[in-house]
C-alpha cells in the first residue's frame, strides 16, 4: 500500500499509519491493498463547515478498478474520534477497490443494487457497513 500521509505532526502520523495497517488486512486481501494509493489529509472545520469528520474520495474515477483514494479527515478530532473515523473511512475505501460501491453519473451501485444520489445519508446501505465494521475495527485496535 502506498499510503502518503499529509502532516508534520510524526505523533499523529504514526497513529493514523497504525491504524490502517491494522484495518486493511481485515477488509480486504493484502494482495489487493498492495495495489493502493491512498493520501490522508486534515482539514480543519470539517465537521463545522461540511457536517463530516472525514470523507473517502476516489481519485480515479474513470478506471475500471479504483485504486487511488483521498481519506480528508477532520484537523481537531480526538484520539478515539480520529480511530474511529479512520476504521468508517478504510471500509469505504474497501468497498471501493473491491468494486462493491461505485458512482456512476446518475446514482450509486452497492453490491448490485442502484440507488439515488439524492439518498439521505442514514439510509445509504454503504454506510451502514461503515458503521457497523468501524465499531468492531476499533475494538480490535484497541486491544492489541
Amino acid at each position: 500500500m502506498n499510503l502518503n500521509i499529509l502532516t508534520k505532526k510524526k505523533k499523529l502520523k504514526r497513529l493514523v499509519e497504525d491504524v490502517i495497517f491494522h484495518v486493511a488486512p481485515k477488509l480486504m486481501s493484502w494482495r489487493l491493498a498492495e495495489t493502493l494509493y491512498i493520501d490522508v489529509m486534515f482539514k480543519k472545520n470539517l465537521i463545522k463547515n461540511q457536517n463530516a469528520y472525514g470523507f473517502t474520495e476516489v481519485e480515479d474515477l474513470d478506471s475500471r478498478r479504483y485504486k487511488e483514494f483521498t481519506i480528508l479527515l477532520d484537523a481537531d478530532l480526538d484520539y478515539t474520534d480520529l480511530i474511529t473515523t479512520i476504521a468508517h473511512e478504510m471500509v469505504h475505501v474497501k468497498q471501493y477497490a473491491k468494486d462493491e460501491l461505485r458512482e456512476l453519473e446518475d446514482n450509486f451501485r452497492f453490491r448490485k443494487e442502484y440507488f439515488e444520489k439524492s439518498m439521505y445519508y442514514d439510509e445509504e446501505p454503504w454506510e451502514d457497513e461503515a458503521h457497523e465494521l468501524e465499531f468492531k475495527l476499533v475494538e480490535d485496535f484497541s486491544q492489541e
